[in-house]
């Protein structure tokens, strides 16, 4: 065991870390490993895409003896974990899909982690299991027990990250002198039947006050154009940030806050499909950054894709060029009075950690 921490004499804090490791003569592998998968959703192709509601998705593990025979009875075991990816199709380099926007809450973001292997009451540690005779043995893999997935008629109003996520699993067979030997292999995993794909449909910047266009595509998993016709909801959000200084833990910081609000009277809030296409007109108001959201509320697929608008001059924000360190406080009367200019409302200034009291 090799610790590595301060000089001198050792205490509990002294230690930083420690490793363990075995020092022995070195041995060839005398095993081979091979891990594949199975399931009636398989589309049998090279690089395999698997589907979320697939009850029969397992992991298949397969050992033999560099001499031929097959590892029946030894001790063997997988880790399968979830991660969320992104959907890259080939021929659609220059379109968007997923939230590449980053518009989704965290606690709605991608949902990943181990994945149960064992029945319904079981937790989500894959046990070792004893190859069988052929030296093979299998494995369950009950993706929605984790995703946790709504029926498509029961979809949030906020969108949720849908897939599609990458499906990840070691799998070790131990000799039976202890050690072990590991192999590994990965999978993506759909929940959609199509994915949403936005590309800008002009190359020239947007400019404020004119209308910017999109072209819409619904891609299959395996990158081809799904000819449906569907109704789509489209929104255009503003995207500001909300800077303070504030004093926490004995010292000064500034803390940035990401604010999407949606435009109104941008353009079209819902879009026709033909095909699997269609195409949106937006016009951002003024100049900044914007994020285009297209979304199909029945299987929850979203896509969203930022870009900005300038005329060459800056645009507004929230901070104070010439005194960045005050704060602006506006107090608004409630009832009719709230209508009344803005040159009657009280604007006091105060310096961040001072009090004001209202």
């Amino acid at each position: 065991t090799a610790q590595l921490g301060l000089p001198g004499e050792e205490t509990s804090a002294s230690t930083f870390g420690s490793a363990t490791f075995q020092v022995e003569e070195y041995i060839p592998n005398r095993l081979k490993t091979a891990l594949s998968f199975a399931g009636q959703k398989l589309d049998g192709k090279k690089d395999q895409r698997a589907s979320v509601d697939d009850d029969t998705l397992r992991a298949v593990v397969r050992a033999d003896y560099l001499f031929g025979r097959a590892a029946a009875g030894l001790q063997a075991k997988i880790a399968p974990r979830l991660a969320p990816a992104t959907f890259g199709p080939d021929g659609w380099a220059e379109w968007s899909f997923n939230d590449a926007a980053r518009t989704l809450e965290s606690d709605r973001g991608a949902r990943a982690g181990v994945v149960d292997t064992g029945k319904v009451n079981n937790n989500s540690e894959a046990t070792a299991r004893v190859l069988d005779s052929s030296g093979r043995g299998e494995w369950p893999l009950h993706l929605k027990r984790l995703l946790k997935i709504p029926a498509a008629t029961s979809q949030p109003d906020a969108p949720i990250f849908m897939g599609p996520w990458q499906l990840s699993v070691e799998a070790t067979v131990q000799e039976p002198a202890g050690r072990s030997v590991s192999t590994a292999d990965s999978i993506q995993v759909d929940e959609l039947p199509w994915y949403i794909g936005v590309r800008r449909g002009s190359s020239a910047p947007s400019i404020p006050g004119e209308s910017a266009t999109f072209d819409l595509a619904l891609v299959s998993p395996r990158g081809q154009l799904v000819t449906e016709a569907r109704t789509l909801d489209v929104a255009l959000l503003r995207e500001s940030w909300n800077n303070s200084l504030t004093f926490r833990d004995g010292r000064y910081r500034y803390e940035s806050h990401r604010i999407l609000e949606p435009v109104k009277n941008a353009g079209s809030s819902e879009i026709k499909f033909q095909a699997g296409r269609a195409e949106v007109a937006l016009t951002p108001p003024v100049g900044g950054v914007y994020i285009i959201s297209v979304r199909d509320r029945g299987t929850g697929a979203m896509t969203s894709q930022s870009f900005m608008a300038s005329n060459g001059s800056a645009w507004e924000d929230n901070v104070s060029r010439e005194h960045p360190e005050h704060l602006d406080l506006v107090i608004l009367p409630s009832g009719p009075a709230a209508t009344q200019p803005s040159s009657a409302r009280q604007a006091p200034k105060f310096k961040v950690g001072e009090t004001a009291r209202v």
